[in-house]
């Protein structure tokens, strides 16, 4: 524990921590002969590979946790709660830089950089002000100013690039990321539609009504916005077509990210049975169903959303990447018009549910009448799957659950004086938690909250998996619960 350590000597351990961490990371890059990135160089997006290879990212881990901890104590209190308190400029001006297509303007303007009055002029915003937000963005590694206001590009800021022609962008704004699969979509929605709602979480949180509601229109999104509509049915309008191409995107370019293995492991998938049916829960148009279906080709699967997606986006993707696996019915895409997940599930013969990312979009009681469901369509045999984050907790020395295998392996390990979840190296779970309760009412858990959740909708969480060192995408097994 940390408070062993004298004040000193927990800077001294910490120190040591980063410069160990460096040597491994220089010896995988010795060993493996892939370059590390420079922050400086727009095409060190290119060299993101390295960060896959476990021990950088185990080392990666460590050194953010040190170096935060570092600076968390070497700094005197009043500038860190100045600094934390004012941190929400930051994605303000991140929104702003990605409406005004800063990146994409640096990117065509080259390394020579531009002023920031000729940035401005693409789009008709004060250069004045724009120059301070770049500024901002800048002393936060976003961007990188050259000379007196004039900014390029670094490897952070490129990577908020669409890739598209700036003059096709302004012509069409509406369209900018149409095609692209870019996870700046996602960085838009939260500079937004996460930004405005954070903003009201206290209205929320203070509000004898709303407090402990778990209603997915009872959300500090409904008050910054002034809607009685659920976040996604408020996507839905037709007025708000941008935004919800834009989700789109974004969910998307999320899937895309989701390594294969985060799907085929911790699950014996080749164990089913040939011709077991597998029930991609609110799949989307079936990204994840699609990496099953390339590599344990003897299952039989069934893609469930919206019949929108359904019967537009998901028939295109499918024919495009596998085609043969629709023509054959070797997968089926079934719409809400045929069921919804709230409701009666059709399919009662299946060998696994599967939801991946779709209970931290709900709160409890919401969450228990979807597993509800698919437990009582489900035989002795299904198994249910379920991939979502797990929040880790801080203090690291906490029963997870022991009868449950696996579990202790999400239990934090970070060694002293690190905060035992690694700090603000898995700071990214801990946001999202609150991005998913400030907009849908939903959030992120620990393991004992979701072995609660499966024991009140009829289930037993009974295996854990976890890949990697992060605390994301964790797989949890669950099996009918005895009557």
């Amino acid at each position: 524990m940390s408070n062993l350590f004298t004040p000193l000597q927990e800077l001294r351990a910490l120190a040591t921590f980063i410069n160990d961490s460096i040597d491994e990371i220089e010896q995988v890059c010795s060993k493996t002969g892939k370059e590390f990135p420079s922050l400086h160089d727009p095409s060190g997006l290119e060299q993101e590979e390295i960060f896959a290879v476990p021990e950088v990212a185990k080392a990666s881990n460590i050194l953010v946790s040190a170096a935060s901890q570092l600076v968390a104590a070497v700094r005197p209190p009043t500038v860190t709660f100045f600094c934390q308190a004012s941190l929400f400029h930051i994605p303000s001006a991140l929104g702003v830089a990605i409406k005004a297509h800063v990146p994409e303007i640096l990117r065509e303007a080259g390394p020579q950089g531009l002023r920031v009055k000729d940035i401005a002029a693409f789009t008709g915003i004060n250069s004045d002000k724009l120059a301070h937000i770049l500024g901002l963005l800048a002393s936060n590694y976003i961007f990188r100013e050259i000379i007196p206001d004039t900014f390029t590009n670094n490897r952070l800021s490129a990577g908020l690039d669409t890739g598209k022609n700036v003059k096709d962008i302004i012509a069409d704004p509406g369209s900018k990321y149409d095609g692209t699969g870019s996870r700046t979509a996602l960085w838009e929605c939260m500079t937004t539609d996460g930004l405005r709602s954070s903003g009201h979480f206290a209205d929320v949180i203070f509000d004898p009504q709303l407090t402990n509601s778990g209603e997915p229109n009872h959300t500090a999104f409904n008050l910054a916005y002034k809607t009685d509509l659920p976040y996604f049915g408020w996507l839905s309008k037709p007025e708000h077509a941008y935004e919800s191409k834009r989700f789109a995107v974004a969910m998307h370019s999320i899937s895309a990210l989701t390594a294969p293995r985060v799907i085929t492991k911790g699950f014996d998938w080749k164990s089913l049975p040939k011709g077991s049916v597998v029930v991609d829960v609110a799949g989307g148009i079936g990204s994840h169903t699609m990496i099953l279906a390339k590599e344990f080709n003897h299952l039989r699967y069934i893609v469930q959303d919206r019949a929108a997606v359904m019967h537009q986006e998901a028939p295109r993707f499918w024919n495009q990447e596998l085609p043969e696996a629709i023509s054959s019915g070797r997968v089926q895409l079934q719409g809400q018009n045929t069921h919804d997940m709230f409701g009666p599930q059709p399919i009662h013969n299946a060998a696994a549910f599967f939801l991946r990312a779709i209970i931290h979009d709900w709160s409890d009681d919401y969450s228990i009448k979807i597993l509800s469901q698919l437990r009582a369509a489900a035989t002795p045999d299904t198994r249910l799957i379920v991939i979502d984050s797990v929040i880790p907790y801080a203090c690291g020395d906490h029963d997870l659950s022991s009868n449950i295998e696996g579990a202790k392996n999400v239990r934090p390990s970070a060694p002293a004086p690190l905060l035992p979840n690694y700090g603000v190296a898995n700071l990214m779970t801990y946001l999202m938690d609150m991005h998913m309760t400030a907009c849908l009412n939903g959030q992120e858990r620990t393991v004992p909250h979701f072995a609660r959740i499966f024991e009140r909708s009829g289930w037993k969480l009974v295996r854990v998996h976890t890949e990697g060192h992060n605390f994301h995408d964790i797989k949890m097994i669950g099996v009918p619960a005895e009557a």
